[in-house]
């Protein structure tokens, strides 16, 4: 039975999350192509949604309403 390293998972998946932007935001810079700056906003977005907790995505989406306020 193998162990897996669940930070070293996360730290990997972060990592790659974070040269599909790089890649993507380079492109965009280039390019300065429309579709090229919602790619590199989506794969930013991507990067950004694994290093949030489930909770601060769904704030984040407006999904919840913060304690305090009313729908």
């Amino acid at each position: 039975m193998s162990v897996i390293d669940l930070d070293a998972e996360r730290d990997r998946r972060q990592a790659e999350a974070w040269a599909r932007y790089a890649t993507a935001r380079e492109k965009a810079d280039r390019t300065l192509a429309f579709a090229d700056g919602m790619a590199a906003q989506q794969a930013y977005r991507e990067f950004i949604d694994l290093c949030m907790t489930p909770a601060q995505q769904a704030f984040v989406r407006g999904t919840v309403t913060p304690i305090g306020r009313r729908a």
